[in-house]
């Protein structure tokens, strides 16, 4: 079956339908016109370059350097999608969704939704919350700073369910957890509109290493300070659910560290279908 083949039925919830075929259209568009702008800067090519390519006007070894970066652009915004989909789908369960929900938006497989977008919340499960700051950051490799807290806490989207369960915060930066926040569990500021929200932190800081290692070694936290986590790169926040520390027991690989990001490197090389 086609994974949008719905057999006939109306998939979507009340707040969600399919694209009309001008929206898509439009959506396409708009997103190959982006990658195309991207692709020109990096293969040296002018701002015309997609352009001249059409009309004939590039050399074969222009020609050759315009499509290798739209090819890597697109490797690129495929991994970018993946993170989208996931922190999108996080946020739905969050706000009620459920598995039947994830499965009718997507087309994918309900063993494929169980298993990358699982939505149990039970005593078995933990939560932190996950942000993804924009790169570059100010001082991205540097000490943790009281600008990073202020800019870290918020405000965020992030439904009842997460600021209840969620008992730390990591920061994501360019795929690498840069800092760690333990969050004061009555430490939660809403705005004016009631729906983002801003955390307090314990001691007002991030952790340092050695507490982020005592927390990983507890299994309260399932990565450290330099682990590679794939998470969107523009600004977010999202729970990130794992199996707790009664659940794992002596099991401490649930998420495997990969400070040199080799274990995502060698994903992005493998084949879509073998990932």
């Amino acid at each position: 079956m086609n994974r949008w083949d719905t057999g006939g039925q109306a998939p979507y919830g009340r707040f969600a339908r399919d694209l009309q075929p001008l929206e898509r259209l439009q959506l396409s568009r708009a997103v190959f016109g982006s990658v195309v702008a991207v692709a020109e800067r990096l293969s040296g090519s002018s701002t015309s370059g997609w352009g001249s390519y059409l009309l004939g006007d590039l050399g074969a070894v222009e020609a050759r350097e315009l499509h290798l970066s739209l090819l890597r652009v697109c490797g690129m915004l495929v991994d970018e999608v993946e993170a989208w989909m996931a922190s999108a789908a996080a946020c739905a369960v969050d706000h009620t969704a459920d598995l039947g929900h994830l499965v009718s938006v997507t087309g994918v497989e309900h063993a494929d939704v169980h298993r990358n977008w699982n939505d149990r919340r039970d005593r078995d499960q933990a939560c932190a919350l996950v942000i993804s700051q924009p790169w570059p950051n100010p001082d991205p490799q540097g000490a943790p700073t009281d600008s990073h807290y202020e800019q870290d806490r918020g405000w965020w989207r992030i439904g009842l369910a997460a600021r209840r369960s969620a008992r730390y915060a990591v920061v994501v930066v360019d795929h690498v957890i840069r800092r760690v926040y333990e969050l004061d569990p009555d430490g939660w500021d809403s705005d004016t509109t009631g729906i983002r929200w801003r955390f307090r932190a314990t001691g007002a800081a991030a952790l340092s290493e050695a507490r982020v290692d005592a927390a990983v070694e507890q299994g309260l936290l399932p990565a450290r300070l330099g682990d590679s986590l794939p998470a969107q790169l523009d600004t977010g926040c999202v729970p990130w659910h794992f199996l707790s520390a009664a659940t794992r027991g002596l099991d401490s690989t649930v998420w495997k560290p990969d400070p040199d990001r080799s274990e995502l490197d060698a994903r992005r090389d493998r084949p879509r279908s073998e990932r």
